[in-house]
C-alpha cells in the first residue's frame, strides 16, 4: 500500500502513544508528532520522523492551517479535547481521528463548554479509537455511533526485551502506578492504604512500584504505617524493561481501584469502564493479575483464563491465599501493540477513502442561546441562577450600571464614584448594542456621551481631558466625601483615548458634533499638555508632574490606545494629518519591546489587561501603520504572551483570577478571531462566578463593553 503520513497531537505524549507510534513504525508508516511538551516521554522523539511544537490553541491553529495537508491523517489524542476541536475545524480536507484516552464526562462532572468540545469531538471526527469496550459503550450511548475501534494501551513488542525471573518463595504481590497519600483528592480511589494494610495483614509480601510523580517522600502515611512491617517492600521506579523483568519474579498483581471513598455513581461506572495499563504489564511479564473494582479488567481476565475478580478486599486475599495463579501468557499476541496495531491502521485506510468531507465548525451554546429578559433582583446581583445566557448577562451589567449605585449626593450635587473610562465603556456597550438594532438605547447614548462631556477636566491651565474619578458635576476641587482620587489637574492619556474613542462611535451613531469637538479639543490639549518621552517617544501617561517619567520607560497600555485613538480620529475626520505619528509610534512601541522593556518599577511584568489593550491598540491602528510592521504577528503575540506563564484551561481558573484580566483578554480574543475555546471557556467562568464581573462598577463595564460584542 502507499505509505500513510500520519500527524500525532497531543498536548504531553503519554506511554499510550509512544505505543501505538512504535508499532506503526513497525508497519512502514510515516509518523510526525505535535504537542506543547515532551516531558512525559522524552525519548518519543527517537521514534517519530519529525517533532514540531504549538504553545496554545492560538499557535495550534495557525500551524494546522498552514501545514496540516503535509499529512494524510490528523490522529489526536485528548485530554483536554479543545485541541481537537481545533484540527477537526481547521483541517477540512483530511481525515481527524479522536483517540479518546479518557472519557471526561464519564469521569466526573464538566463545563458546559468541556460537554460541548467532547459531543463535539465524538460527532466531528472522522472515527473515534477508546481504551475499552466499556467506555465505547457508554459513549455510543450518549452521542450515537460512528466508525470506532477499542484499542487498549497494549505493550509492544518491541518493549519487550526483557527475560522473565524464577518466581520468588512464599506468597508476593505487586502494585505498579499511582498512589494518593489520603482520600481527600479527586484521585481517592487510589488511596490503597486500607487494601495494602489488609494484604500484609494477611501474610502476604506486597511490593509496590510508585509512579514518578508519587515518590515515597510524598507518602508518609503508607511509610509511616509500614515502617516496621516486613511484609510491606518500597521499590523506585526502573526503567520500563527493568521493571517487566523485575516484578516477574512475583505471583500476584494488584489491579483496580478503590471506591470506598467515592459517592459519585458517575466515577464508580467510569472506574469500572477504564482498563490500566498495569494489568497488560502484569500479564507481559507473567504474573497473574486480580481484578477488584475494575470490572472491564475483569472481563478481559476470565475471558482469556488469565485472572481472577476480587469481590472485595477480602476476597481478594483469599484468592491470593488459596488460589492458584494461572500460567503465564503465551500468546503475547493478544496484548501486542505491534499486532493489534493492524485494527488501527486498518480504520486509517477506511477514512482515507473520504478526505473532502467537509466538517462543519464548532458552535458553542452562547452563540445560538435565544435573547430574552429576565428581571433581575435587587442591586447587588451577586447570583446569576436564572441566568443562562449572554444577554441575559449583559442585561444584569446594565441594569447595575443605570440603576445609579455608582452616584453620590451631597449637598444636592451629584458625584461620581467610578473613572470616565468606566462610563466610556458602558458608552461603547450601548453603542453596539445600538449598531445591532437596539433602537431604544439611543437616549442612553446621548445621556453617557453628555455625562463625559461633563466630566471633562476643562479650563484648568489649559487642559482638556479626563481624569480619573473626576465629579459629576464638575466640582475640581472637592475635598468632600468620595472626592476625585487624583488631582484635579490630571488628565489621563490612556483614559482620554478610551473616553474619546467611545465618543467618536457615538458621534457616529448620533451625529452630534459636539462629541467630535470634545475629542478635537483633547487631542489638541494632549500634544500641548503632555506629550511624549524624551528618550523614547512614546506617550507619556498623564499631565501630572508625577506622571513625567513613565514606568519605568512607558506604562504599555498607553502608547498603543493612544494611537487606536489616533486612527479612529483621523478615519471619522476624514484627516491624514496624524498618520506620520502614528507609524511612529508603532515604530518605536515595537522597537521599547524588542529590547524587553516590560516590567514596572514595583517588578510586575506583562498581564492580561495590559497585553489585552496592546492587542487593540494595534488593531485600531493597522491601517495606517506601515507596511512592514507585521500588525497581525503582533496581535497574535500579544495574545500569545497571555497563555505564557498563565496557566488557560476550561476550569474554574480559567484566564487568571484577577478582576479585569479576563475582561480585556476576551475582549481581545473576539476582536482577533483567537480560538473560540477560550471565549466560550471565560463566559462559563464567569457565569458561574459573577463576583467576578461585579467586583465595582468599573470592572463591571470592561464585561459590559466585552458582552455586547457577542
Amino acid at each position: 500500500m502507499t505509505k500513510i503520513k500520519i500527524i500525532m497531537v497531543h498536548v504531553d505524549p503519554c506511554i499510550r502513544v509512544l505505543k501505538q507510534v512504535s508499532a506503526l513504525k513497525t508497519r512502514g508508516v510515516s509518523v510526525d508528532l505535535l504537542c506543547t511538551t515532551l516531558k512525559n516521554n522524552p525519548s518519543i522523539k527517537e521514534h517519530v520522523d519529525n517533532v514540531y511544537y504549538y504553545s496554545n490553541l492560538y499557535n495550534l491553529r495557525s500551524f494546522l492551517e498552514n501545514n496540516y495537508t503535509n499529512w494524510d491523517i490528523i490522529h489526536c489524542h485528548n485530554e483536554p479535547n479543545s485541541h481537537i476541536e481545533v484540527a477537526i475545524n481547521v483541517c477540512k480536507h483530511r481525515p481527524v481521528i479522536y483517540d479518546c484516552h479518557d472519557m471526561t464526562s464519564m469521569r466526573t462532572n464538566v463545563t458546559k463548554v468541556e460537554e460541548e468540545l467532547e459531543e463535539y469531538c465524538f460527532k466531528r471526527s472522522a472515527a473515534v479509537i477508546h481504551v475499552s469496550e466499556g467506555i465505547k459503550k457508554y459513549a455510543s450511548q450518549k452521542y450515537g455511533r460512528n466508525l470506532s475501534i477499542v484499542l487498549p494501551s497494549f505493550p509492544s513488542s518491541s518493549q519487550m526485551t526483557f527475560k522473565r525471573k524464577n518466581k520468588v518463595d512464599g506468597n508476593h504481590m505487586v502494585y505498579l502506578g499511582g498512589i494518593v497519600n489520603n482520600p481527600d483528592t479527586k484521585y481517592s480511589y487510589r488511596y490503597y492504604l486500607p487494601m495494602f494494610k489488609a494484604i500484609c495483614d494477611a501474610n502476604i509480601h506486597l511490593h509496590v512500584f510508585p509512579a514518578k510523580n508519587a515518590p515515597w517522600n510524598l507518602l508518609k502515611e503508607y511509610t509511616n504505617t509500614f515502617a516496621d512491617n516486613s511484609y510491606f517492600h518500597c521499590h523506585t521506579p526502573l526503567p520500563y524493561n527493568k521493571l517487566i523483568e523485575e516484578i516477574s519474579q512475583f505471583q500476584w498483581g494488584f489491579s483496580g481501584f478503590n471506591l470506598d471513598y467515592i459517592t459519585s455513581k458517575q466515577t464508580i461506572n467510569f472506574l469500572h469502564s477504564a482498563l490500566p495499563n498495569k494489568f497488560f504489564d502484569y500479564l507481559l511479564a507473567g504474573v497473574c493479575p486480580v481484578v477488584i473494582n475494575n470490572n472491564t479488567a475483569a472481563e478481559f481476565a476470565i475471558k482469556y483464563k488469565l485472572g481472577y475478580q476480587a469481590s472485595n478486599i477480602e476476597n481478594l486475599v483469599e484468592i491470593c491465599r488459596d488460589k492458584k495463579p494461572y500460567s503465564p501468557i503465551e500468546d503475547t499476541g493478544i496484548i501486542d501493540m505491534n499486532v493489534q496495531i493492524d485494527k488501527l491502521i486498518a480504520v486509517y485506510q477506511a477514512v482515507l477513502k473520504d478526505t473532502e468531507k467537509e466538517q462543519e465548525a464548532l458552535t458553542f451554546s452562547y452563540e445560538t442561546q435565544p435573547k430574552r429578559n429576565i428581571n433581575f433582583p435587587i442591586i447587588p446581583f451577586l447570583n446569576l441562577k436564572s441566568n443562562d445566557s449572554c444577554h441575559s448577562i449583559l442585561q444584569m451589567l446594565l441594569q447595575y450600571y443605570t440603576s445609579g449605585v455608582w452616584l453620590h449626593k451631597e449637598e444636592n450635587c451629584n458625584f461620581s464614584h467610578t473613572s470616565c473610562d468606566t462610563h466610556a465603556f458602558y458608552l461603547s456597550s450601548f453603542n453596539k448594542l445600538y449598531l445591532s438594532g437596539n433602537k431604544e438605547v439611543i437616549s442612553q447614548i446621548r445621556q453617557i456621551a453628555d455625562l463625559l462631556l461633563g466630566l471633562n477636566n476643562q479650563n484648568y491651565r489649559g487642559n482638556f481631558g479626563w481624569g480619573l474619578g473626576a465629579p459629576y458635576v464638575n466640582r475640581l476641587n472637592s475635598n468632600k466625601k468620595n472626592p476625585p482620587v487624583n488631582p484635579s489637574n490630571t488628565c489621563y492619556t490612556y483614559t482620554s483615548s478610551m473616553v474619546c474613542l467611545a465618543l467618536l462611535e457615538a458621534f457616529e451613531i448620533t451625529g452630534e458634533q459636539r462629541y467630535l469637538t470634545a475629542c478635537t479639543k483633547w487631542r489638541e490639549s494632549f500634544f500641548k499638555n503632555i506629550g511624549f518621552h524624551s528618550g523614547n517617544d512614546c506617550c507619556l501617561y498623564a499631565d501630572n508632574e508625577s506622571y513625567r517619567i513613565p514606568e519605568p520607560i512607558f506604562i504599555p497600555n498607553v502608547t498603543p490606545l493612544f494611537m487606536g485613538f489616533l486612527s479612529e480620529y483621523s478615519r471619522v475626520s476624514k484627516s491624514t494629518n496624524d498618520h506620520r505619528l502614528i507609524q511612529r509610534l508603532g515604530e518605536k512601541f515595537i522597537k521599547l519591546k524588542s529590547n524587553g522593556n516590560w516590567t514596572y518599577s514595583t517588578g510586575a511584568t506583562e498581564d492580561l489587561l495590559h497585553l489585552g489593550m496592546i492587542a487593540e491598540g494595534f488593531y485600531l491602528s493597522k491601517d495606517i501603520l506601515k507596511e512592514d510592521v507585521d500588525t497581525s504577528s503582533i496581535i497574535t503575540s500579544m495574545i500569545d504572551m497571555m497563555f505564557y506563564d498563565i496557566k488557560v484551561n476550561l476550569t474554574p481558573v480559567c484566564l487568571g483570577s484577577s478582576n479585569w484580566g479576563p475582561a480585556w483578554a476576551l475582549y481581545a480574543f473576539l476582536l482577533h478571531n483567537a480560538p473560540k475555546e477560550y471565549i466560550a471557556a471565560g463566559i462559563d467562568f464567569l457565569a458561574n462566578n459573577p463576583q467576578i464581573m461585579l467586583y465595582n462598577i468599573r470592572t463591571a463595564s470592561l464585561y459590559a463593553r466585552f458582552f455586547s460584542k457577542l
